[in-house]
């Protein structure tokens, strides 16, 4: 299986050296040899499109795959807005969920919240985000980071409150805020340009397609 990923590196196309290595992840979830000769061979080769695209048709086909979960957030968080929709047909079906409600459902499932409003004699977590508005800005990008990683790590478990989590961020982001900790210039570093990607709206929706195939 190495020698043969190594041939398609050197003589084969990228869609099908990428095919191959998703083929391997998924089949072979405990090899960890596959995933870092994978990502070698997509950090030298500049493959995040064509892996992306690969990785989307893969879920399309299993997406209950935890495996390539983490493979597809990876590819598509470096791909930005290029990154292609993942269940764009279904997303008409999906539950309406207000902006009021999903405050509402934030105290729910977040105990602190409900602290945070007694200490400050408030009712509704709606009343705190009016109240707290530019540090509740970084909260919900917070933990908007960290459902991504839960959602990532046990979809089933987290699906619910990162759907919620996402509607709030979509309301306390109405102008659809990008990312709060860089803005990315031509020229700039893997790194920088990665982070700058974080929140765009093509991966949040995809997650968002993932999080309610996990709930039915």
């Amino acid at each position: 299986m190495k020698m043969k990923g190594l041939l398609l590196r050197s003589m084969g196309s990228a869609d099908e050296t990428n095919s191959y290595y998703a083929h391997l992840a998924a089949t072979y979830p405990d090899r960890k040899w596959i995933s870092k000769a994978w990502w070698t061979y997509i950090d030298e080769e500049i493959q995040y499109a064509s892996a992306v695209k690969v990785l989307t048709e893969a879920l399309r086909r299993d997406p209950l795959n935890e495996n390539l979960l983490s493979y597809y957030y990876g590819t598509c968080l470096w791909t930005g807005s290029e990154c292609p929709p993942l269940f764009p047909e279904r997303r008409t079906s999906y539950p309406e969920l207000s902006c009021q409600d999903a405050l509402e459902l934030m105290g729910e499932h977040f105990d602190y919240l409900g602290d945070k409003l007694l200490e400050a004699g408030l009712r509704t977590v709606g009343e705190l985000y009016e109240q707290e508005y530019e540090r509740s800005k970084y909260g919900i990008q917070a933990l908007h980071l960290g459902q991504t990683a839960a959602l990532q790590g046990d979809p089933s478990n987290s699906a619910e409150r990162f759907i919620v989590v996402n509607r709030v961020f979509d309301c306390i982001f109405p102008e659809k805020y990008i990312c709060p900790l860089y803005i990315a210039q031509p020229g700039d570093d893997p790194e920088k340009r990665v982070q700058a990607n974080i929140f765009t709206s093509e991966l949040r929706r995809n997650l968002v397609d993932l999080a309610h195939v996990h709930l039915n």
